[in-house]
């Protein structure tokens, strides 16, 4: 299951590529920030749902898994893998119930409907 060995890859999660962010695509929104972009899309952002799908459009590309190898080291398995491990990455960021997220304190706590999330802020989905 080499899929799931990327799920726990530490440098998988975070390796994310988006034009808008950076159009010289040398990084893009972390997995936070893809919860982040979907929470605000589901809100009537529409900005946020165009950097959520450029984000994908980019990131599930060849040339994404490539440069993830080359930035973090070989990985025996091919880009199909990375391609749907990925996939299933997006989807879990679109298909939450709820998000919580960590204060500056420490303190974890559920974000209430209409509620900004703001870029740095840690969120966990359920």
């Amino acid at each position: 299951m080499t899929i799931v060995a990327l799920e726990f890859d530490e440098a998988f999660a975070d390796f994310n590529f988006c034009e808008s962010w950076d159009p010289a695509l040398r990084g893009g929104p972390t997995s936070d920030d893809l919860y982040r972009l979907a929470y605000e899309a589901r809100q009537g952002d529409r900005p946020a749902a165009v950097e959520f799908a450029n984000t994908m459009h980019w990131t599930l590309r060849p040339l994404a898994w490539e440069c993830f190898q080359r930035a973090h080291g070989h990985r025996p398995v091919p880009h199909e893998h990375w391609f749907y491990a990925k996939l299933i990455q997006f989807f879990e960021s679109l298909l939450y119930d709820e998000l919580t997220i960590t204060d500056s304190k420490g303190q974890r706590r559920k974000l209430q409907p209409n509620e900004a999330v703001e870029k740095g802020i840690q969120t966990h989905f359920g």
